[in-house]
């Protein structure tokens, strides 16, 4: 969870930095790794990259940025919540809500592999953070199981303790099948994509 947590608090300011003042192009290329950017190797690159040259061509209009501002915020306060579940999980008294705890991050990368990994749109240490978060959850909730095991009616119940596995192991799948269905050209969770993507063709 540290390294999640770490990698979001820079995200708050890298993205909260470019928001701020209403430039928002590096946010996105840093964001969008796998399709922006004179790096990106990827099919959509060159129209991707020709459409938001275009766009940024112009100043943005006033206020447009702030939502990325807010993300920036998101993304850091999650971040924080990662970096404290180490000390969560350490004490006597929260370690038994730890789990619990980590759903604030965890939540997050639910709404990131809905927005940039189902398109495609991340790069490699992006997509990663996914899958970091849940082997987190799944140590921690693993952790809570073997500790509190014997714990009488503070025990996690059977419902409890399987979700502390199955909720982690989640999200890893959908992770799994997505990334291995953009490598077969196929796009499993397509039918998430409402958007009109006539502009790439």
């Amino acid at each position: 969870m540290v390294e999640w947590g770490l990698v979001h608090v820079l995200g708050m300011i890298l993205d909260g930095m470019y928001g701020i003042v209403n430039k928002t192009k590096p946010a996105y290329v840093g964001t969008y790794g796998k399709v922006l950017g004179p790096d990106a190797k990827d099919p959509r690159s060159a129209k991707l990259n020709e459409l938001y040259d275009a766009f940024y061509a112009n100043p943005l209009p006033p206020y447009y940025s702030r939502i990325i501002v807010q993300h920036a915020w998101n993304l850091g306060w999650a971040g924080v919540a990662a970096l404290v579940a180490p000390a969560f999980i350490a004490s006597p008294l929260w370690c038994r809500f730890t789990f619990v705890w980590c759903l604030i991050p965890y939540l997050l990368d639910v709404g990131y592999w809905l927005a940039v990994d189902v398109p495609g749109l991340g790069g490699a240490a992006a997509e990663a953070q996914t899958y970091i978060v849940s082997v987190g959850m799944g140590c921690i909730g693993h952790g809570i199981n073997e500790r509190f095991k014997d714990a009488g009616p503070n025990a996690p119940g059977d419902a409890e303790k399987y979700l502390m596995y199955i909720v982690p192991g989640l999200l890893f799948m959908l992770g799994l099948i997505t990334k291995a269905g953009h490598a077969f050209g196929l796009h499993p969770f397509g039918f998430l994509i409402r958007e009109d993507l006539s502009a790439l063709e």
